[in-house]
């Protein structure tokens, strides 16, 4: 892994461009997955999934922080293919934008929307971006929430003009049932592998 300049911003934070393949990510080397990034590269589950990808391929990849998979993915498919990278936070969802024009991948796009049942709103509670945390709020009044937009995979495979080849999800709780229309829209394309990817904390 080559990583480019380090910088320092004048409140003291350290931030390196994370070399991964033709892939850039700008990474914050004070936060857990800046430093794991910057001294290990991508996860292997990243590289897996990227490896069921193959050129011009329509991939999505619902929770897609700050782009780890999507950009690993968007490398596999090349410009004849198609990625979909949806992030409901804001800030990290900018972040996202980021590494897309650092890495230059103009088949890459993003969507900031949380996937939901259904088009419309919802509660999110965004929690600090980047961190990989933030979900859809269980109930409205808790603390931290907001109104987001949303989309469901379906519309997004719609919009895709392809068959859905792959899709990656990471939406904090709500993988179960997102994992349940991801696989119903491969049982429907006849061709894509979905991978369920779930954190459980105590």
């Amino acid at each position: 892994m080559a990583v480019a300049s380090v910088l320092r911003l004048a409140c003291g934070r350290r931030l390196a461009v994370v070399k991964l393949g033709d892939a850039r990510i700008l990474v914050d080397l004070e936060s857990p997955l800046g430093k794991s990034l910057y001294r290990y590269g991508a996860p292997l589950e990243a590289h897996d999934f990227a490896d069921l990808v193959h050129r011009g391929d329509l991939v999505i990849d619902g929770g897609a922080n700050v782009g780890v998979f999507a950009l690993l993915a968007a490398q596999a498919t090349g410009s004849t293919g198609s990625v979909v990278a949806v992030e409901a936070h804001p800030g990290t969802a900018r972040m996202l934008e980021r590494n897309r024009q650092l890495s230059r991948f103009e088949w890459m796009t993003v969507v900031d929307k949380a996937l939901a049942d259904d088009e419309g709103q919802a509660w999110f509670v965004a929690l600090e971006a980047g961190s990989g945390l933030s979900r859809l709020a269980r109930e409205r009044g808790e603390s931290s929430a907001r109104r987001v937009a949303t989309t469901t995979i379906d519309s997004i495979a719609a919009s895709g003009g392809r068959p859905v080849a792959a899709i990656k999800l990471d939406v904090e709780g709500a993988e179960v049932r997102r994992s349940r229309e991801g696989t119903r829209r491969c049982r429907r394309t006849g061709h894509c592998w979905s991978l369920r990817l779930s954190r459980h904390t105590s």
